[in-house]
């Protein structure tokens, strides 16, 4: 019974540390694009990176749909023209 506690809890680790390795590269990414863009006002950086960081946020909870979804919003806030809403 103990082993097989044992044995969860490490997969378990093992998963987690998986979706985190991938939660802080897209995030890293996420950033230096959000960095590229000096143009940008400082509101609009700001904007995006708290999209980022929900998107990370998201990821790190393991709610892949609403960190894809938080993605995509920023996605598309990055191809918008800068200095346009």
């Amino acid at each position: 019974m103990i082993m097989r506690i044992l044995i969860a809890s490490l997969s378990l680790g093992l998963l987690a540390g998986t979706a985190s390795a991938a939660c802080n590269n897209n995030f890293d990414d996420i950033s230096k694009v959000i960095s590229g863009h000096l143009n940008a006002s400082t509101e609009q950086r700001a904007s995006m990176m708290r999209l980022a960081i929900s998107s990370y946020d998201y990821c790190m909870a393991g709610d892949t749909a609403s960190a894809s979804k938080m993605h995509d919003m920023l996605m598309a806030q990055l191809k918008l023209p800068l200095g346009h809403k």
